[in-house]
């Protein structure tokens, strides 16, 4: 990882799909989507969401000096309190920003936050991991990713598996140039900012072997909360 700790995270947690809003009748966000597992007598069980388990996977690994949960207008006051209670629960910088978005899935109102506070990491000279708040990592998969990353000092690297081409975890050097790139690109929404890196900027793969839960779909969701009441999360 780029001088130790000079990296900071962005969680994508705004947007939802439409299965999703049905499922849960849009009383709660993807970042909530609470998470069953047994607590360590057995005898009931504890909660976490699904971003608070991101939160406490990145905090075990010391790797990462913000957490920045960039979500939409109208989850923004539900997302400061769960920063703060992340925050002071696994003792790492959490934080929460509107991208000034409605809460559809893909907000094309988020590109100009999303694009800005990546801009403002690469003059900081800190490189930044892209996360997507609903799909879940275990601690050991952000590790490897982290680790390849350290080792090959990419400018841009994307999990993929074998089950999935985009598993919504990116990495973005603090060597980029970020302005330019996208000056130039001038996307119009996060696919055409993608296809335009795409053509201007090597893009590792690294490889992520799982178990990695799609929580944005129903039945990636129900598979998490089934693994985790029966103890097989971590």
């Amino acid at each position: 990882m780029e001088q130790g700790r000079r990296t900071n995270t962005i969680v994508l947690c705004g947007g939802m799909g439409k299965r999703m809003q049905e499922e849960t009748h849009g009383r709660i966000s993807k970042a909530e989507l609470p998470i069953s597992q047994p607590l360590v007598s057995g005898s009931s069980e504890a909660r976490e969401s699904v971003v608070g388990m991101l939160v406490r996977a990145l905090a075990r690994l010391r790797l990462v000096q913000t957490i920045l949960l960039l979500t939409s207008n109208k989850w923004v006051a539900a997302h400061t309190e769960l920063a703060a209670l992340l925050a002071r629960r696994y003792e790492i910088d959490v934080r929460c920003k509107t991208d000034h978005s409605t809460g559809d899935e893909f907000p094309p109102e988020a590109l100009a936050t999303l694009t800005e506070e990546l801009g403002r990491n690469v003059d900081l000279g800190l490189a930044t991991i892209l996360l997507n708040a609903d799909m879940l990592f275990s601690p050991q998969d952000l590790h490897h990713f982290m680790t390849s990353i350290r080792d090959s000092q990419p400018l841009i690297a994307e999990g993929v598996s074998d089950a999935s081409p985009n598993l919504g975890i990116y990495f973005f050097s603090s060597d980029l140039a970020w302005r330019h790139l996208t000056r130039e690109i001038a996307a119009k929404n996060v696919f055409e900012l993608m296809g335009g890196l795409y053509q201007r900027v090597p893009i590792r793969s690294v490889k992520i072997d799982g178990p990695i839960y799609d929580c944005g779909s129903v039945a990636g969701y129900r598979q998490a909360c089934k693994d985790g009441r029966e103890g097989r999360l971590w």
